[in-house]
């Protein structure tokens, strides 16, 4: 832990023989680097780059906050951003130490890949305060034109679980409230439409420890 500007010793460790094909497993690992991007943070502008980022992203996605694909599609749409994110820096910004090499990207890296089972669709969600974000079994609560998955009989149970879901974001809750919330049944009768003026209490019960975004950037490339 780090505590008044030092970092001290807290825990348990152990020693493993040195592999190289680990280190470079967890260098490229988008999960790897998020936990531990708190130390990033403290030499670049998380959010300068959290508003690089998500711009990109609606050029990337034809000015769309969220995007739909298969679940067998969903790791290449990441990877396809990423190398597109990147390629908007240039090399100099990315990491890269070689050439014009640039850092390879592994959307799961040494991490077991999500099973997502057989799930119709995965949602991507590019958060302005946190990064890309993945959702499942949620698609049916965003009735968009681009959205193929879109399926009215499973839309309020899609609803409820992204608003009751503690590891669904509160800004992916904002983002279907505000632009769906005269459309969309769950909203304008029964319960959903009584719970409409007392939204921001039931997330931060529902969501408790994670109401709060905090800001995740994850760079990716070889430190100098």
């Amino acid at each position: 832990m780090q505590w008044r500007g030092e970092w001290w010793f807290s825990g348990v460790h152990f020693l493993t023989p040195y592999d190289p094909r680990i280190v470079e497993d967890e260098k490229s690992s988008i999960h790897s680097r998020a936990a531990v991007a708190f130390l990033d943070h403290q030499k670049e502008d998380a959010q300068t780059i959290l508003k690089n980022q998500f711009e990109a992203f609606l050029e990337f996605n034809r000015g769309s906050q969220v995007a739909f694909t298969a679940p067998d599609k969903a790791e290449s749409f990441i990877g396809s951003f990423i190398s597109y994110y990147n390629d908007s820096l240039g090399n100099e910004k990315t990491g890269g130490t070689k050439g014009n090499e640039k850092p390879e990207f592994k959307a799961w890296g040494n991490n077991t890949k999500p099973d997502f089972g057989d799930l119709d669709s995965v949602l991507l969600f590019m958060n302005p305060k946190n990064n890309l974000e993945v959702a499942v079994d949620v698609s049916s609560a965003f009735p968009l034109p681009e959205n193929p998955y879109f399926d009215e009989s499973k839309s309020d149970e899609h609803v409820r679980r992204v608003l009751v879901d503690e590891h669904i974001s509160t800004e992916l809750a904002y983002f279907c409230i505000e632009h769906f919330k005269t459309e969309l049944g769950f909203f304008t009768q029964g319960d959903g439409k009584l719970l409409l003026g007392d939204m921001d209490f039931m997330l931060r019960f529902w969501k408790k420890d994670f109401y709060h975004t905090v800001p995740s950037v994850s760079f990716m490339g070889d430190e100098d």
